[in-house]
């Protein structure tokens, strides 16, 4: 693997089982269960985009409390979407210190029962600003999910809508990635090949303030 790489795409819905339905009609590849983030209110899907990549279905999970979690959020939002992203490195204390002037929060340390029962460990790490930033994981000695999760499509490209596009070039460089970033409102899109064709997965809307 590269020092960075894209690692997965993070795509919101509201409910699981429906979304991966829908994800079945749109792409032909059925995402397999993976399991329920604990005190984070959510569970998800997954499916391969090869190359060590693959797509996140994420969603409120019924079997927790949805209260003050991501789970709630997931679950009030407006539309489903791609919500986030990240990017796969081998150390997160030092990408922290090669993104400083991006306020990399702390190294946050994970965990997940899988429907088989194994528990797999990872860290993550977070900038702190708008949405379409990406945040980061170390998969330490988890194997990764791409390896095991149905195959059959694969990342054409993601772009990134930003309202300063000068700071999203220069994290570009700073990663040494190849992702597009054009001029507008804080958002994220991400087209993949699948066995239906070229899909574009446009981007997940919160719940509007009232």
């Amino acid at each position: 693997m590269a020092k960075n790489q894209i690692d997965h795409l993070m795509y919101a819905v509201k409910n699981l089982d429906e979304g991966i339905e829908r994800f079945h009609e749109l792409t032909g590849v059925k995402a397999v269960y993976g399991g329920a983030h604990e005190n984070m209110g959510t569970c998800n899907a997954l499916l391969s985009l090869g190359n060590r990549q693959y797509i996140e279905l994420i969603a409120p999970d019924p079997n927790q409390t949805l209260q003050d979690n991501l789970g709630s959020v997931l679950r009030d939002a407006d539309r489903d979407g791609l919500r986030s992203w990240a990017i796969a490195t081998t150390s997160l204390p030092d990408l922290a210190v090669e993104l400083t002037d991006f306020f990399p929060g702390n190294v946050i340390d994970m965990t997940r029962v899988t429907k088989d029962g194994e528990r797999l460990q990872w860290q993550l790490m977070f900038l702190k600003g708008s949405v379409n930033l990406p945040f980061f994981i170390d998969w330490q000695h988890s194997p990764h999910p791409s390896l095991s999760t149905p195959q059959g499509c694969s990342l054409i490209d993601v772009t990134v809508s930003s309202d300063t596009p000068e700071k999203m070039n220069t994290l570009k460089t700073v990663l040494g990635l190849d992702f597009s970033v054009v001029d507008g409102e804080n958002s994220l899109t991400a087209r993949i090949q699948t066995p239906n064709g070229a899909v574009t997965l446009t981007p997940w809307q919160p719940k509007s303030p009232e």
